[in-house]
């Protein structure tokens, strides 16, 4: 047998001064008596009893050698297999994919169920660790206080894998019993919720309808289980109830809704918003019941053009071109020394561009274009080497054997065109501003830019750039909910002076940003604010149908494990002398 303090074993030689004090009789005294008669009487009696009596007179020896070996055991504490010794080590893993948070009858999330198995579990374990659908919540602990504390700290994650970190653990500690919390069944799992039927979005995406500035959303709807039957949907733009519209939902359906500002005239549509398509109805899981498109301003991109006295006849050309296709409204052609006249009006939303002159100050917000930007060192016939084909400004577009006689080469930005000799045309954005500068300007004497297709349709993606909100956004404009938000280009103010709103609130920006819930979500300070539509368009979490397997039975724990040895000892040690005393005084020891 094994103890956790053997040296209190030490104690048992305390029974060799207890068996000797017990049969030592003292000092033996002679006495004169007047007769033996009556003391023949007692040795007769003594020797007639049997050998049972006479064992009740080493009844208090015993007694006294059982209490020092109890003593003995409290203090050396053996290890008693089933009582003291360390029992089966377990591992909880809890479910916190986003399925977790359909609620059950009763309105109790999977996740609060969850939470509340583990801790009837609590009760026939002994040291148990803590997981989530990412790694590690509570280290392994008999103190099931912190595991308690660890339950109610769990969230809905949106990344992670709890299988796959169950199935971790069990690989790297073999001897660790792993419980799976989950409402997807499997072997070693606690089966969590019922299966419910289910309806949502799996998908969505907008797209400008051929020859107009109507904008068509499409989202496709999903039925898990449950019949097929009639949905209201309820359309928002801005935040207000915009229109309400009905579907049939089989097993899959698409809903579409055209953008046209002449149905609701009274809105501003062409100016653009945010669009949210939901069901009217509640369902077990709110996640997937809302689709969210953040559109932008379908008016034409008013463009004004400064020039050192007149503007190039091919710009202007080209320019005019867009106007027919409504991309752009009626070109202004303004000389430079009417700069300062005009200045109020440039703002984001209007694209500027200076042909062969420079504003007397740096711009700070908006759209510009340079041709023959005023800086950098001058250099005689670049040869071409490479362009940006795959960027938004130059998709498409090929620059081969394109004559440039004169540029300055550009060293600050992104690089669109780059000669021999460096980047003759760049670009560079961020949130509410954007700037494209080429080296050269566009007379006939410094390039033939102007002669080629190319030329107007950079001009139609450099519009469309703009238009779309690409040009001057720092977010993206859609996300999916479990996707950490990052800038894809540098804020329009410091990290601190902006801030997040949701409907479920506001809170100072801190990058990356995770959305609480899908829906819009706003990012705003110093006056400018940007919208970016957040939804989860995942099937497989909107799928609540799955059987799940039949739980593990739940272990008892013995009521005496929580006895500490110690204390049993104690009390036995305790009713040891009660009957010692006991005995004494009913004369029988």
């Amino acid at each position: 047998m094994n103890f956790l303090h053997p040296q209190g074993l030490w104690l048992l030689l305390l029974g060799l001064p207890l068996v000797a004090l017990h049969f030592y009789r003292g000092k033996i005294r002679k006495l004169s008596v007047p007769a033996l008669a009556l003391w023949e009487q007692v040795v007769l009696e003594e020797q007639r009893k049997s050998a049972f009596q006479k064992l009740r007179h080493r009844a208090s020896l015993l007694l006294n050698l059982l209490l020092l070996l109890v003593l003995t055991a409290a203090v050396a504490e053996p290890l008693v297999p089933g009582w003291n010794t360390p029992g089966q080590k377990w591992a909880f893993v809890i479910d916190t994919s986003p399925r977790m948070m359909a609620r059950e009858e009763g309105g109790r999330t999977r996740l609060e169920l969850a939470r509340a198995q583990a801790e009837e579990w609590l009760s026939g374990v002994g040291e148990v660790a803590l997981y989530d659908g990412l790694g590690p919540v509570e280290s392994s602990t008999t103190d099931h206080d912190r595991i308690r504390d660890g339950l109610g700290r769990i969230e809905i994650r949106r990344e992670g894998n709890a299988a796959a970190v169950a199935q971790s653990v069990q690989e790297a500690q073999s001897g660790v019993r792993v419980l799976l919390f989950t409402d997807r069944g499997g072997e070693n799992a606690v089966s969590i919720g019922s299966p419910v039927a289910n309806r949502g979005w799996v998908r969505g995406s907008w797209v400008l309808l051929p020859g107009t500035d109507q904008p068509l959303v499409q989202v496709e709807a999903r039925r898990f289980g449950g019949q097929k039957e009639g949905e209201k949907i309820s359309v928002r733009w801005n935040g207000s109830l915009l229109a309400e519209e009905k579907m049939v939902l089989d097993k899959k359906a698409r809903f579409q809704f055209r953008i046209d500002p002449e149905v609701y005239p009274d809105r501003s549509l062409d100016l653009g918003g945010v669009i949210e398509i939901g069901f009217a109805s509640a369902d077990a899981f709110p996640l997937d019941d809302v689709a969210t498109f953040v559109i932008p301003a379908m008016v034409p991109l008013p463009v004004i053009v400064f020039h050192p006295g007149h503007p190039d006849v091919r710009l202007m050309n080209a320019l005019a071109g867009l106007e027919k296709a409504r991309l752009v409204g009626d070109p202004l052609s303004i000389p430079i020394q009417n700069f300062e006249k005009v200045s109020p009006a440039l703002r984001e939303g209007v694209a500027v561009v200076f042909d062969r002159c420079a504003p007397p100050r740096p711009f700070t917000r908006g759209a510009v274009l340079f041709f023959g930007f005023p800086s950098g060192p001058e250099i005689d016939k670049p040869g071409i080497r490479d362009w940006d084909s795959k960027g938004p400004l130059l998709h498409g577009i090929d620059l081969t054997d394109l004559a440039v006689r004169r540029s300055r080469i550009l060293d600050q930005g992104k690089m669109l065109i780059e000669s021999s000799a460096g980047p003759i045309a760049v670009q560079e954005h961020r949130g509410g501003f954007c700037r494209v500068s080429f080296g050269f300007p566009l007379s006939l004497s410094e390039s033939d830019l102007t002669l080629r297709a190319a030329f107007p349709l950079f001009l139609r993606n450099w519009v469309e750039w703009i238009r779309m909100g690409a040009a001057t956004r720092s977010f993206p404009r859609q996300v999916g909910w479990e996707e950490r938000i990052s800038p894809s280009a540098p804020l329009w103010a410091g990290e601190g002076q902006l801030q997040v709103s949701e409907r479920g609130g506001n809170r100072k920006l801190q990058l990356p940003v995770h959305a609480v819930a899908p829906g819009p979500l706003r990012i705003s300070g110093t006056g400018r604010e940007e919208w970016i539509a957040v939804n989860a368009f995942y099937p497989e979490w909107s799928d609540l149908t799955e059987e799940s397997s039949p739980s593990p039975p739940m272990p008892r724990r013995p009521w005496y494990r929580d006895v500490p040895l110690p204390l049993a000892a104690a009390l036995l040690a305790l009713f040891l002398l009660l009957s010692d005393w006991f005995l004494y005084h009913r004369g029988w020891i």
